[in-house]
C-alpha cells in the first residue's frame, strides 16, 4: 500500500511538472512573454500556481531547447530575436520539412491518411487564420488554432521514418512560431496560407510526393518572407 501511495504521489508530481512545462512553453511561443523579458520565479509561481522546483525544471528543459536563455547570476529570460536568426531558421525549415513531407507522403499508410484528414478537419472547424491569428481573437481560441495548426503539419510529415528529422523539424517549428507570433503576417498572407493547407491535403491524399514537397517548400517560403518583412518594420526589443 505504501509503495502504491508513493507511486501515486510521484505520478502526480510528474504530471504537474509536465503541465507547467507545456504552459510555459506555449506562453513563450505565443508571445505572452516578450523577447528579452526576464522570467522571474516569483512571478511565474503566481501565474502557474506552482512551486519553485517544477518551474526550475521547466526553465532548464526549455533552456536546452533554446526557448529560454540562462545566464550565470542573472537568471532566466526569453531569448532575443534577430533578422539573421529568423533567416537561418527559415532556410533550415524549408530543407527539412520538404524532405520529411516527401518521404511521409510516399510511405504513409491508411492510418496516416485518417489522422491527416482528421487534423485538417479540426483545423478548418476553428475558422480561417485571417480571422483568428491577425484580428485579436480570444487568447484561448488563438492557442487552440495554433495547436491544431501545428498538429496538421505534424500529421503531414508523421510517416517520415527519420526520428532525427522529426525532432529537428519540431525544434525549428517552435523557434519559427515564436517569430511568427511576434511579427504576424498580414490577413492576405494568412488567407493564402490557409488555402495552401487544402492543397497540401489534396496532394498528400493523391500520394503525389513531389507536388506535396514543392507545396510545403512554397508554404514555408511564403510564411518566412512574410514574417521577415513584418519583422524588419518592427522595432526589435532592446534596439
Amino acid at each position: 500500500m505504501a509503495d502504491t501511495t508513493e507511486d501515486s504521489v510521484v505520478d502526480a508530481e510528474a504530471a504537474a511538472s509536465k503541465l507547467v512545462l507545456e504552459r510555459l512553453r506555449d506562453d513563450i511561443i505565443m508571445g505572452v512573454f516578450q523577447p528579452g523579458q526576464k522570467l522571474r520565479l516569483i512571478e511565474l509561481k503566481t501565474r502557474y500556481e506552482t512551486g519553485a522546483s517544477p518551474l526550475r525544471e521547466a526553465l532548464s528543459r526549455l533552456s536546452a531547447q533554446q526557448l529560454v536563455t540562462q545566464e550565470v547570476n542573472r537568471g532566466f529570460s526569453v531569448p532575443a530575436i534577430s533578422v539573421d536568426e529568423l533567416q537561418d531558421i527559415s532556410a533550415l525549415r524549408r530543407q527539412l520539412e520538404s524532405r520529411a513531407v516527401r518521404e511521409s507522403v510516399a510511405r504513409g499508410d491508411e492510418a496516416w491518411e485518417d489522422e491527416l484528414i482528421l487534423s485538417h478537419r479540426r483545423l478548418k472547424r476553428l475558422g480561417p487564420a485571417a480571422d483568428i491569428v491577425t484580428d485579436g481573437a480570444a487568447p484561448k481560441l488563438v492557442l487552440q488554432w495554433e495547436q491544431q495548426h501545428r498538429q496538421f503539419h505534424v500529421a503531414l510529415r508523421a510517416a517520415c521514418r527519420s526520428q532525427w528529422t522529426q525532432r529537428f523539424c519540431a525544434t525549428l517549428n517552435d523557434q519559427f512560431d515564436r517569430y511568427r507570433r511576434f511579427a504576424r503576417p498580414s490577413r492576405d498572407i494568412q488567407t493564402r496560407l490557409g488555402a495552401q493547407h487544402d492543397k497540401l491535403l489534396e496532394a498528400a491524399l493523391e500520394r503525389d510526393a513531389d507536388a506535396c514537397g514543392q507545396l510545403i517548400d512554397e508554404h514555408m517560403q511564403i510564411t518566412g518572407e512574410a514574417v521577415l518583412a513584418t519583422l524588419r518594420n518592427k522595432r526589435l526589443p532592446g534596439a
